[in-house]
């Protein structure tokens, strides 16, 4: 799925670090510590989640550009979300496979599987104001 990430859509923290240490780590970091922020990486212990699961060249670029700040990473669970279905549909409009062996490969019930074939996407309609009919409406002119 990495091939098909739109980075411009990412939070501008996850862009950052994927220039800095690419998409695959990045991906590991969103998915592990997501939404909390990450010790300070000046002096980790070699057995330290981070440093196990990244490697120490990977936190030694981290600690050098974050220095000693605790970065916030945010998870960017509604962008892999979104690839999420659009993933799902591309699988189904190909025709391989069933709304049901869909939830079952995604761990999603038949019922989101069929809500995700309805909606993906189609933008999400920005939530408006309501208006009253009854009511003038008012324009300033400069």
């Amino acid at each position: 799925m990495t091939d098909a990430i739109d980075l411009s859509a990412l939070p501008e923290r996850l862009r950052e670090l994927v220039e800095l240490i690419g998409v695959d780590a990045t991906l590991v970091l969103a998915q592990e510590w997501g939404g909390s922020c990450l010790p300070s990486l000046r002096q980790l212990p070699p057995d330290h989640p981070l440093m196990v699961r990244l490697g120490p060249e990977v936190v030694g670029k981290l600690a050098d550009y974050f220095g000693s700040e605790w970065p916030y990473i945010p998870s960017g669970a509604a962008h892999l979300r979104r690839l999420r279905d659009r993933e799902i549909r591309a699988v189904y409009d190909a025709g391989g496979i069933s709304a049901d062996g869909l939830a079952r490969r995604y761990r999603l019930s038949n019922r989101q599987v069929w809500n995700i074939l309805s909606q993906v996407d189609t933008p999400v309609p920005r939530r408006r104001r309501y208006e009253d009919p009854r009511q003038l409406k008012l324009t300033f002119e400069s």
